[in-house]
């Protein structure tokens, strides 16, 4: 059999084995794109690229709340004009913390300003080039990530928190950010000191319509709560 193109060999057997393991876990959105629309995206850019949907809406959408909802954030990375372009991206991420040979600071900044201005030079919808610019924002504000662990279950990204900065923002940084996307959840840790207390708030919209509100203001009300708490020395 084959696989990518490629003549079956134990590490191709190895790589099926670990994405067919991790589909349990992956959200649906991340099963449309890599095994309906894009079966050569595999499923590990897959998992980062709709990760990076559900991250960026909550900052996008104070933008322009329409033009940056959530379904237009994944149709828009996902569209067969950029989605070499996003592969690239998450390519990017990946070469970042390779565990055998991460990419360097410089490396980083270089190959994402060679990426920027071929989005610049090929991309004219306003909208995607925003968008696939903070993609590339957000690896540069990504401290760790779990995405080499074996056995894992969802995605889980350490921020710098300026990563969650909407434009024109002005507000205290918490001391750290952690996301995590699984399937059919997405989640923040945020807290203003290292040491924090923990606490946690489910909420589960009960349609689609409540879930993009509930998607769009995500961050800001685990902001607001740790926040709250932090006034009061108590951090969650």
């Amino acid at each position: 059999s084959k696989m990518n193109g490629d003549a079956a060999t134990e590490k191709t057997f190895q790589l099926l084995k670990r994405e067919l393991k991790r589909i349990k876990w992956l959200d649906p959105s991340t099963m449309d794109l890599v095994f309906d629309k894009y079966p050569w995206l595999g499923v590990q850019r897959g998992e980062i690229l709709t990760a990076f949907c559900s991250l960026m809406h909550p900052i996008m959408a104070k933008k322009n709340a329409l033009a940056f909802s959530k379904i237009n954030i994944l149709d828009t990375i996902s569209n067969s004009r950029y989605i070499n372009f996003t592969a690239a991206i998450a390519d990017l991420f990946l070469a970042r913390f390779d565990p055998q040979n991460p990419l360097s600071d410089a490396d980083l900044e270089s190959q994402s300003s060679d990426l920027r201005s071929k989005i610049e030079a090929d991309v004219e919808d306003t909208a995607a080039v925003e968008l696939l610019n903070k993609m590339l924002d957000i690896i540069g504000h990504t401290l760790r990530t779990n995405a080499y662990m074996e056995d894992r279950y969802a995605l889980g990204l350490r921020l710098d928190p300026r990563a969650m900065v909407a434009e024109g923002e002005n507000r205290e940084l918490p001391y750290g950010v952690l996301f995590a996307h699984g399937r059919r959840f997405n989640a923040y840790h945020v807290r203003f000191r290292d040491i924090s207390r923990g606490g946690m708030r489910l909420v589960t919209p009960g349609s689609a319509e409540q879930y993009a509100i509930e998607s769009a203001r995500h961050f800001d009300e685990c902001y607001g709560l740790a926040y709250a708490q932090q006034l009061k020395n108590k951090d969650i």
